[in-house]
């Protein structure tokens, strides 16, 4: 078998070892390019390889120098014969441009030593082609992921393909979507790795096929953990130790599957803890709010759970746990706090000496959009609006502020005036901190 069906890890051609006797179209090299005036058996310096990489493929001298000790094997090869038109078949061809084929050879310097009309050819027609990718897709794929083009048609993608449409149920556009967000799932064994973790996830843990699916993919890179190592302990812990129960993991997963990415002593435990401990949920609430809320496990603890619990506590100390974990999943710099600022702006003072419209707040915060004022219920805010596009504009904002505590209307100017407005051009602008010019104050 040639070198290049056996360099690369987690194999080259065909991840099943099952390619057809005689080396089948893995071979490339060994059985002769057919676009090459070169056999493939004559010697050639290295300095026109290096030259060839360096500039013409734009490696750089850095690059090529690490192309060519990943791959020594290039230096055999005819320039003109053999790395010129398969560099040419991914610049061109393959649609990648020139920046693109760079980024391809650089990644997997492999590809350069394979046939282009046994090996990248064929693998690009039925990535543009039979799975709809379009040439531009293709190339997306391919600079992302150029082992690619070293896979048997045949054998080895063909299989994954049909595998994920039918046996799996993705159907052909889910199964397309899937090898475009992880292309790495064709050089997966359907026998040895995709087909017993589906099983695990949808038998096992009880997601069944459809919710199964459905993980996969929004999170395809659970295909490449392993189950025993990864999967499992996540669930066990998860089950077990929090107290969630096999269907409260499965609930969990199902709704946060980036929970099987992280380690489960020093990410989930800590997350637990804080919970627990300095929240002061104990070890029964954090259970109900990682259940209730599997995406708190996603967030972090210092930049942003804390911060996040300390500003809602601050601001409505009355809120009960359910509502403050509830809250703790938005965005406090995106939501929370310029509608609290709004809030403050329409009640005319601090929330927390405000009684009976916390509940009212609450419900401000967790709503896409406001339409009325909680505090006076007035009919001139009945046209919604998003509270960030206000607080953007401050004109418009303090429209409404003043419509809705009943505040006359100022004139347009000094209205502006008032919210910090600069005139440029005859129009007003929000004032903004001035940008220092690299070249100085202008």
């Amino acid at each position: 078998m040639a070198r290049w069906a056996q360099a690369p890890p987690g194999g080259l051609l065909d991840c099943d070892g099952v390619l057809p006797a005689g080396g089948g179209e893995g071979a490339g090299d060994a059985l002769g390019d057919g676009d090459a005036t070169g056999d493939g058996d004559d010697r050639f310096d290295e300095d026109s390889v290096f030259r060839f990489l360096a500039e013409e493929a734009g490696l750089g001298r850095a690059g090529a120098l690490k192309a060519m000790d990943r791959v020594p094997q290039l230096c055999n090869y005819s320039v003109e014969g053999k790395l010129a038109p398969r560099h040419k078949f991914l610049v061109e061809e393959a649609g990648l441009g020139w920046a693109g084929a760079a980024k391809a050879i650089t990644r997997w310097p492999f590809v350069l030593g394979f046939s282009v009309r046994r090996n990248l050819r064929p693998a690009g027609k039925l990535l543009v082609e039979e799975l709809g990718l379009g040439k531009d897709g293709a190339a997306k794929l391919i600079t992302t992921y150029p082992a690619v083009l070293g896979y048997s048609v045949e054998y080895n993608i063909a299989p994954k393909v049909r595998y994920l449409e039918e046996e799996f149920g993705l159907g052909r556009d889910g199964a397309v979507k899937l090898i475009t967000r992880f292309p790495g799932v064709l050089g997966m064994s359907v026998d040895d790795n995709i087909a017993p973790k589906v099983r695990y996830l949808a038998e096992e843990l009880g997601l069944g096929r459809d919710r199964a699916a459905k993980l996969i993919t929004t999170l395809p890179q659970v295909l490449s953990y392993s189950v025993e190592n990864n999967i499992a302990p996540k669930v066990r812990y998860l089950a077990e130790e929090l107290g969630l129960g096999k269907d409260g993991a499965a609930k969990v997963i199902a709704r946060c599957p980036q929970v099987l990415s992280y380690n489960v002593e020093g990410n989930i435990a800590l997350k637990v803890r804080f919970l627990a401990e300095e929240v002061g949920a104990g070890r029964e609430g954090a259970a109900d709010s990682i259940l209730a809320h599997p995406t708190l496990l996603c967030l972090s603890i210092d930049r942003k759970l804390r911060p996040t619990l300390r500003f809602v506590e601050n601001n409505f100390p009355n809120t009960s746990l359910t509502v403050t974990m509830h809250l703790a999943t938005y965005s406090l710099a995106g939501r929370l706090v310029p509608r609290v600022r709004l809030l403050q702006r329409w009640g005319g003072a601090d929330l927390t000496e405000i009684k009976g419209v916390e509940s009212a707040c609450i419900s401000v915060l967790e709503t896409t959009s406001i339409g009325q004022n909680p505090f006076t219920g007035n009919s001139d805010c009945k046209r919604k609006f998003k509270v960030e596009k206000a607080l953007v504009n401050g004109v418009f904002m303090q429209k409404q502020a003043r419509k809705a505590q009943n505040i006359p209307k100022l004139p347009k100017i000094a209205q502006n005036r008032a919210c910090g407005a600069t005139l440029v051009n005859g129009y007003f602008r929000p004032k903004t901190p001035r940008k220092r010019s690299i070249y100085g104050n202008k």
